[in-house]
């Protein structure tokens, strides 16, 4: 299974999380994303600071090897890597954003993964933007379902997509230093993809 339940925080001093995704724009104002995943089929075990304080989103993530018509009919977000292979959602035809919304009406979030580690994401209001490795080189797979989170969240707080518009998205493992690769958002289209109830 990749099927996870995922909780965010945006305060720096939770540390019950596996990971934390840094947020920083040009003008020096940034934010902080901590994480913590859970296998979504087994009940999580009680403990660590995030217990303490209530999340600020918390959703179903889908990543590339999951295949279960269940858990992706109710994933809100949905990661899938596009090149051919298993990775493909059917045997003849590019993996899209609009064929993810298309396929899994629940889904709020998605993004592919395209050959070479291009990203892009996307909102079901028709948001898009691309997730640019800041390095040129570095292959994004590992992170996408991380970066997918925080644009989630983001959402679900109120904030349009294009609010992450130049946005550098860095990833900190539990207990690691941060890193210097990462993405840079690209916003391409615009359109208000603040989740509605």
């Amino acid at each position: 299974m990749d099927i996870s339940l995922v909780r965010v925080w945006t305060r720096e001093d939770v540390h019950g999380g596996g990971e934390r995704v840094v947020a920083t724009w040009w003008n020096g104002r940034g934010a902080s994303f901590t994480l913590r995943r859970t296998d979504a089929a087994e009940t999580e075990a009680a403990g660590g600071d995030a217990d303490a304080v209530r999340p600020a989103d918390e959703h179903l993530a889908a990543g590339p090897g999951e295949r279960s018509p269940a858990w992706l009919a109710c994933a809100d977000v949905i990661v899938r890597l596009d090149g051919g292979g298993t990775a493909r959602l059917d045997g003849y035809g590019a993996v899209t954003l609009d064929g993810v919304f298309a396929r899994h009406p629940g889904c709020l979030v998605a993004v592919v993964v395209r050959p070479g580690g291009e990203c892009v994401v996307g909102t079901r209001a028709g948001a898009r933007a691309r997730l640019v490795p800041l390095d040129g080189r570095t292959r994004i797979e590992a992170d996408a379902a991380s970066y997918a989170s925080v644009v989630h969240a983001w959402i679900a707080s109120g904030h349009p997509l294009d609010g992450l518009d130049g946005a550098r998205l860095t990833v900190v493992r539990h207990g690691g230093a941060a890193r210097r690769d990462g993405v840079r958002v690209v916003v391409e289209d615009g359109r208000d993809g603040r989740l509605t109830a």
